[in-house]
């Protein structure tokens, strides 16, 4: 073998090294990535089931706004049409 081949397979040597270096971080990177997502859908399932409550809540708040706005009128409106009341 001569100089050339020697640092040639130096060289290459050095390469599969940071190759190995790079795909030992990737592969921590990849589990770590695995844990937030796990996390993060734990995260959206307890939003999601908080959100059913709080529109729940918010419904009822905007019905005793309309309501007391409304002087206990009633809080919903028909296309029927409104016929005088009749007098005797």
């Amino acid at each position: 073998m001569d100089e050339v081949e020697v640092e040639s397979l130096e060289a290459m040597g050095t390469f599969l090294s940071c190759l190995h270096e790079t795909n030992s971080l990737l592969g921590t990177l990849n589990k770590q990535v695995l844990a937030l997502s796990q996390e993060l859908a734990t995260a959206e399932r307890n939003l999601s089931a908080l959100s059913i409550p709080f529109r729940s809540t918010m419904y009822e708040i905007a019905m005793r706004k309309d309501a007391a706005n409304k002087n206990d009128q009633p809080s919903f409106i028909t296309n029927s049409p409104r016929f005088p009341e009749a007098t005797s």
